[in-house]
């Protein structure tokens, strides 16, 4: 996948028309439909109908322009932030929350490469405190966070949004739909606290009257691929970034299970340090 087709895809549905953007970029129409059907095969599913009101997205096209507009987000940041940097052979060192390294950046690095010949990159994943220090003492450059910073000498910039969600296996049998109160029975497998999701998460049950004793947790992992790997082969439930599972979800490997009045989502900012 690469981001010139998620640009050209996102300008395509805010235009509603292939022929206008084909004007605006310079692009043969024939080779912007191609660049399409490029985006649709790497992702393995159809993104766009054609209606007499123009081109419309289909429900995973909506899907795909929520994500990719969170990465062109994060690109174009993270290209602003570059071109504010001397010029020269340097090397540029990013640290980021797991989540977000491992699911949103990678791809923008790619074409950060490509732009920026004279700069190496170097991506670490640390959990949120950790990166806050690392930018505050400048180990790195910039970093990216679930929720806005604590250090007052950080800036955050907002850069998108996600949401948490309980699925299970393709296996699940029960219902699509629980109260919150039928969450006491369910099968867990959790992050570890050091996550900024499962803070988040805890914090947010306590509005239902619960703590984390009232939940059945099995087992705790260190990683959203461990805990994920889990729910795949059916060892039980667990709370997941969608970002982290859209393609399983895409796939019908996992299953959303819906919670009445549950709507946990959290927010990614990129930080840096604000020198005066």
């Amino acid at each position: 996948m690469h981001i010139e087709n998620l640009i050209l895809f996102n300008k395509i549905i805010e235009e509603k028309s292939i022929s206008k953007v084909a004007g605006k970029t310079h692009i043969s129409q024939p080779a912007l439909s191609q660049q399409i059907h490029k985006l649709e095969d790497s992702v393995n599913v159809k993104l766009l109908e054609r209606s007499n009101k123009g081109i419309e997205m289909t429900e995973a096209g909506q899907v795909v322009y929520k994500y990719s507009k969170q990465i062109q987000g994060i690109y174009e940041t993270m290209i602003e932030e570059l071109n504010q940097l001397s010029t020269g052979n340097q090397m540029v060192r990013i640290a980021a929350a797991p989540i977000v390294g491992s699911y949103a950046i990678p791809c923008c690095l790619y074409k950060a490469t490509k732009k920026f010949v004279d700069f190496t990159f170097d991506l670490k994943t640390l959990f949120c405190s950790d990166v806050e220090r690392q930018v505050s003492q400048g180990q790195a450059d910039f970093g990216f966070t679930i929720g806005k910073a604590e250090n007052s000498e950080l800036y955050s910039k907002l850069i998108f949004t996600d949401s948490l969600h309980l699925v299970g296996g393709k296996g699940y049998s029960g219902k699509p739909r629980i109260e919150i109160e039928e969450l006491k029975q369910l099968p867990l497998i959790n992050l570890t606290e050091n996550f900024r999701t499962t803070q988040l998460l805890l914090h947010y049950i306590k509005k239902f009257n619960m703590t984390e004793k009232d939940l059945k947790i099995l087992y705790k992992a260190d990683s959203v691929e461990s805990v994920k790997a889990s729910v795949l082969t059916g060892h039980g439930m667990a709370f997941l970034p969608y970002i982290a599972m859209k393609k399983e979800l895409y796939q019908k490997q996992l299953r959303l299970i819906e919670i009445e009045d549950f709507n946990l989502r959290y927010e990614v900012y990129m930080v840096y340090k604000i020198h005066y």
